[in-house]
C-alpha cells in the first residue's frame, strides 16, 4: 500500500501498521556555504524514494564553487563500474560538475569538455572515462561508437547530453539533470536506484553545517 505522510510518499507494510518512510530529513553544507535539497512539507527537506525504489534529490548551486563542492561529494560516494548520464542545457554547468567529482574521485587534473575527442580518461582511485555526446544527433550514432567497454568496465562514466541516447545506458545508473535558475543558481537533482546508490543519498544526505539550509 503507498501512503502520503508529510507530503512525502512512503511505503506501509500491511495496511496501517509498519509505516516504512522514502523521505530522509537532511540538512547540508558544502564547499563552505549552505546548500539546499529539495524541499518538503513545511521547507523541510528530504530524499524521496518513490514506488520504482528510485531515490531522488535535489540541490542547489549558488555558484561554480558549490558546483565542484556537490560533485566532490558525488565523487567521494561513488563505486566501479557507475554510470552518471548528465543532462542540461548549453552551460548549465555539466563540465563544471563533473570537475568536481573528478576532485571527488581524486583526480588532480581539469576535467576538459571531450566535444571533439569524444572521451577523456582521467586517473583517480578507480578510472574516469568522461564522454560528451554534444555533436551526435542519434541513438543509432552513439550505439555505432563501441562504449561497452567502459560502460561496464572497471572505471567511472560520467556522460554529458546522455539524453541524446535515451534507453542506450545501463539501467542502473545515476541521473543528474542541471537546471538553470538564475545566472549563478543551479538546481540539481540526481535520481538513481536504491539498491545500488542508498548509500551515496545517504551521505548526500547526511552532509551538515550549522546554517539552516533554508537560510543559505
Amino acid at each position: 500500500m503507498i501512503a502520503e505522510d508529510q507530503g512525502v510518499l512512503t511505503r506501509r507494510r500491511g495496511g496501517a501498521e509498519g509505516l516504512v518512510n522514502g523521505a530522509i530529513p537532511i540538512g547540508t553544507c558544502l564547499g563552505g556555504r549552505a546548500v539546499n535539497i529539495m524541499n518538503g512539507a513545511g521547507g523541510r527537506p528530504d530524499v524521496r524514494l518513490d514506488v520504482r525504489n528510485e531515490m531522488r534529490i535535489t540541490l542547489h548551486s549558488q555558484s561554480e564553487a558549490d558546483t565542484h563542492a556537490i560533485g566532490r561529494a558525488i565523487g567521494a560516494g561513488l563505486a566501479a563500474g557507475d554510470v552518471l548520464l548528465l543532462s542540461g542545457t548549453l552551460g548549465a554547468g555539466k563540465t563544471t560538475l563533473t570537475q568536481g567529482i573528478a576532485w571527488g574521485l581524486g583526480a588532480d587534473e581539469y576535467a576538459r569538455s571531450p566535444t571533439f575527442v569524444l572521451v577523456n580518461e582521467y586517473a583517480a582511485r578507480l578510472p574516469i572515462y568522461h564522454m560528451d555526446l554534444y555533436r551526435l544527433d542519434s541513438f543509432a550514432e552513439v550505439d555505432g561508437l563501441g562504449l561497452d567497454d567502459y560502460l561496464f568496465g572497471d572505471g567511472v562514466c560520467i556522460i554529458e547530453w546522455a539524453d541524446k541516447a535515451p534507453g542506450y545506458f545501463p539501467e542502473e545508473h545515476l541521473a543528474v539533470e542541471i537546471e538553470v535558475v538564475s545566472n549563478d543558481e543551479r538546481a540539481l537533482t540526481l535520481s538513481g536506484s536504491a539498491d545500488r546508490h542508498a548509500s551515496l543519498f545517504e551521505a548526500l544526505a547526511g552532509l551538515d553545517c550549522a546554517a539552516s539550509p533554508d537560510k543559505g
